[in-house]
């Protein structure tokens, strides 16, 4: 009996190797972020990793080994688990701490309608789109927005300026995490809406 092929996402023989370079970019690939179903590219938190292989090969084969797809040129980061599930999406738009990353310049829809950044590139556009967050944070650097749908959290961050920096959508929630809470000063009950 010949011994069975090796899958090419078996983690035991790839763990040190970046598994997304022979992954072939898709020119006519629509970069699409759902607000309303969570989704990237149509793809979902917990959905396999390798179902963006359409984005092709990510942009820092260090980082794949740590949990992490940098794709610098399209302003994206995709964070996945040991099992290589999606735990989270990174979405910049102008984020001065992270300036390898590009403004994203892919479309942002919710409830079938579509914006650009400057459409949502306020604290105040965001909020008068998709109403109040959770809680709100803020520091000496930035304004953070988090949003709470049972197992998923939005964190929506801005310049203290106004403009919008990041769109991070995880899970599970920061905010589910008592010391989290704690270090964001939340004084709101938790788990939201109960």
């Amino acid at each position: 009996m010949k011994p069975r092929a090796k899958s090419r996402l078996d983690p035991m023989i790839f763990k040190n190797r970046d598994f997304t370079r022979d992954w072939v970019p898709q020119p006519d690939q629509v970069i699409e972020l759902d607000l309303s179903k969570n989704r990237l590219c149509g793809i979902g938190l917990n959905d396999p990793v390798h179902f963006l292989e359409r984005l092709g090969p990510a942009e820092d084969k260090k980082r794949v080994a740590g949990g992490m797809l940098c794709y610098y040129s399209k302003g994206l980061q995709i964070d996945f688990n040991k099992n290589r599930l999606i735990e989270s999406f990174v979405v910049y738009f102008n984020d001065e701490t992270n300036p390898d990353y590009r403004c994203f310049q892919g479309a942002v829809r919710f409830k079938g309608a579509g914006y650009r950044s400057e459409q949502i590139g306020t604290e105040q556009m965001f909020k008068g789109l998709f109403g109040g967050p959770y809680w709100r944070s803020q520091d000496e650097d930035e304004i953070i927005l988090f949003y709470e749908y049972g197992l998923i959290e939005w964190q929506v961050e801005f310049r203290l300026s106004g403009g919008i920096k990041v769109i991070l959508i995880t899970t599970p929630p920061l905010l589910a995490d008592e010391r989290q809470r704690k270090a964001y000063d939340v004084t709101r009950k938790w788990p939201p809406g109960f």
